[in-house]
């Protein structure tokens, strides 16, 4: 069973991805061929860039290809460009924290972050004279 069939037969998975690749939007549904590759089109997409294994990859290809046009551009003005990943250290046997509905037990958590936005701040003016 695909990623997407188990998300469908799952009745906690919100509806629009439950929905996703499979309910019409229209009176029909096609089936289109680009590149060599088939796909349907008339049906409803969720869009959802971290749960549904179809949307994220389309959404991550899009994204990538977005990215690749602007750093092609700011490279052709004379400038390098670097890519930062920062995210808030974390292991596999940290609990998942939901901070926008947790309280006050979290607030060291957002702390930390905060902190960590106030030091990107300041490389960032850094970063564009690289």
């Amino acid at each position: 069973m695909n990623l997407r069939a188990m998300a469908a037969a799952n009745p906690d998975t919100p509806g629009r991805q439950r929905n996703c690749g499979a309910v019409p939007v229209g009176s029909q549904v096609e089936i289109r061929i680009k590149d060599g590759s088939a796909y349907y089109c008339g049906v409803e997409t969720c869009g959802n860039v971290w749960l549904c294994p179809v949307c994220s990859a389309k959404i991550r290809h899009r994204r990538a290809d977005e990215l690749r046009a602007a750093l092609a551009f700011w490279e052709a003005g004379g400038h390098a460009a670097s890519l930062v990943t920062i995210t808030v250290p974390h292991d596999l046997d940290d609990r998942y924290l939901d901070w926008s509905k947790n309280g006050e037990h979290d607030q060291a958590g957002m702390n930390r972050c905060r902190e960590r936005a106030q030091a990107w701040r300041l490389l960032m003016p850094l970063s564009v004279l690289a």
